[in-house]
């Protein structure tokens, strides 16, 4: 019954269900590692630093380092995630295109309906410098938490604080998924789907691997095994009759 339950625990009997659920639980961990760092910040090199562990981004735009972050902090490990969505890195153009790539992007004038867990592209128009945006795609990205009454919701990093002016950090947003009702100053392009059934294999293999040694733990031994035993144990016997009463085997205690 033990062995039963630890195999259900552990997803053996019904692997198919259990990615279902690893994928889930990835995600939704996902979302809440994004919602911990909720706040001003002056800058992204925490993320760059600690996560992509490369100091040449320091200073630079982090939306899309702060999104690949936390997808590192999610999986434990940094080269699953970089193959979950293509590359790592802070260059958004370069993420849509790995996306694109990889058959997992989704535009947003298409029938695609964002899931919690994508990552979310837009254009925003420099009003100041608009030909710094002018020949981009796509220059900013977050990630979606959910989508509810006609409405995107997210978690982006290196955005403006919606309730404070000026402010810079990390901050949830919603969006209306109609793209008529959208500012043009800030238009969402598409969507970008982490390959999340890849981590939740690598975690589903690993589960199996420890099923499989739990039950090698409890192996009940054959009588093939017991007879294989005897003479080791009948070796070891002589042994020990042989030597001086004040010199033990080595593999009993001194």
């Amino acid at each position: 019954m033990a062995n039963e339950c630890f195999e259900k625990d552990f997803g053996i009997q019904n692997s198919s269900s259990r990615r279902d659920e690893i994928r889930q639980e990835l995600i939704g961990k996902y979302i809440d590692n994004a919602r911990s760092y909720i706040g001003p910040r002056k800058n992204g090199n925490e993320f760059s630093d600690n996560y992509l562990h490369d100091k040449s981004l320091r200073g630079l735009d982090w939306c899309d380092t702060f999104a690949d972050s936390m997808l590192i902090k999610t999986v434990e490990d940094k080269v699953l995630a970089g193959k979950m969505i293509g590359s790592l890195g802070s260059y958004t153009e370069d993420s849509r295109n790995k996306f694109r790539h990889n058959q997992s992007w989704h535009n947003a004038n298409s029938d695609y309906t964002p899931k919690p867990g994508d990552q979310i592209f837009f254009k925003i128009v420099n009003q100041r410098h608009p030909e710094k945006s002018r020949d981009r795609i796509v220059n900013h990205v977050g990630i979606v938490t959910k989508v509810e009454n006609g409405r995107v919701y997210t978690i982006e990093g290196n955005t403006s604080n919606p309730d404070k002016r000026g402010e810079i950090g990390v901050f949830e947003k919603s969006y209306p998924l109609d793209g008529s009702k959208q500012n043009n100053l800030k238009r969402i392009v598409g969507y970008g789907t982490p390959d999340w059934d890849m981590a939740a294999d690598k975690i589903l293999e690993r589960e199996n691997s420890m099923g499989s040694r739990f039950k090698n733990m409890n192996h009940q031994p054959s009588e093939q095994d017991l007879k294989q035993q005897q003479p080791e144990q009948k070796n070891q016997q002589e042994l020990e009759e042989c030597l001086p009463n004040n010199e033990p085997s080595n593999d009993m205690e001194r």
